[in-house]
């Protein structure tokens, strides 16, 4: 049997819930419905839990609208959970554990820094525990690479609520030695065998909530995000490449209107693997340069 280290973290579970949230007052239940609406993914279980809490009233008619206009996936993140979920990291194989390799999916991946990412996870569940195991794959040897594993465990949760948690992993224990700044790091979702490579020098771009970096917003014809064809061009390149940034998600005080095409500062937090129906994988690395999908955090004129 393996052996693994422990780490908690609160599940900020992206997900529109029922059992957490129960009044009988319409009042409070138009306020929890408020706070589904900015923020969760699934404006389908959003409607649900807004029936549930209205059903004896008329307000669903005059606020129906505004549930399925504002609970649209342009953000990433929804309603906390009371749920705590274990983050282990293993000393060797996930399947030495004899536990279920539960179905998952990687929404994303940004990396707060060289030693530390944030990785977006989603599951179905919501009532009790989960748990995720993380481990470094040292039998695959590709140059100037490193790739781990990511497993998950539900631990027999029947509830079929969408849930989406924000996992924070670090590089360093996965790892457990020193590596070079340039390598390449992959990580494989152990339940489907999807593989989201990260470039350390993509990595490195600035992130932020403040307007921080110069940038062009200009018509690129690969895919539409947010603003329609309109992507963000840094000024900076990497390997005497232009990077593209690909507006997929927005704060909610960034506008949603197609922008003109003129020189910007821009704040944004990347999602390295993010995909969107509307682009083709072939967009994230062309002869015109490199591109990363990301969360717009703002954007102004200069």
């Amino acid at each position: 049997m393996s052996k693994w280290r422990e780490s908690f973290q609160e599940n900020r579970g992206d997900k529109c819930i029922t059992k957490h949230y129960v009044s009988n007052s319409s009042v409070l239940a138009f306020s929890q419905l408020f706070r589904f609406s900015l923020f969760c993914l699934n404006p389908i279980d959003t409607l649900s839990v807004f029936v549930n809490r209205m059903k004896y009233t008329n307000l669903l008619l005059l606020f129906c609208g505004f549930v399925l206009s504002s609970c649209l996936d342009t953000a990433l993140e929804a309603t906390d959970s009371y749920i705590v979920n274990r983050l282990s990291y293993l000393d060797g194989e996930f399947d030495d554990l004899g536990i279920s390799n539960d179905p998952f999916n990687i929404i994303a991946v940004t990396p707060k820094n060289r030693s530390s990412w944030n990785v977006i996870v989603e599951y179905s569940g919501g009532c009790n525990e989960h748990s995720f195991y993380t481990w470094w794959d040292t039998n695959w040897e590709t140059a100037g690479q490193e790739r781990f594993f990511l497993a998950h465990h539900g631990n027999g949760d029947d509830c079929d609520a969408t849930v989406r948690d924000t996992l924070n992993l670090s590089i360093n224990e996965i790892f457990n030695q020193s590596i070079a700044d340039s390598t390449i790091i992959r990580i494989v979702n152990e339940s489907n065998g999807r593989d989201i490579s990260v470039n350390p020098k993509l990595a490195n771009i600035i992130q932020g909530e403040q307007c921080g970096l110069g940038a062009d917003i200009i018509i690129n014809p690969c895919g539409k995000g947010i603003w329609d064809d309109r992507w963000i061009i840094l000024e900076d390149s990497v390997d005497s490449l232009p990077v593209w940034i690909i507006p997929v998600r927005a704060a909610s005080g960034v506008s949603l209107e197609t922008p003109k095409e003129d020189d910007y500062y821009v704040g944004f937090t990347l999602l390295f693997g993010f995909e969107s129906a509307e682009l083709s994988n072939s967009c994230y690395l062309t002869d015109a340069g490199y591109a990363v999908p990301a969360f717009i955090n703002c954007f102004e004129e200069l």
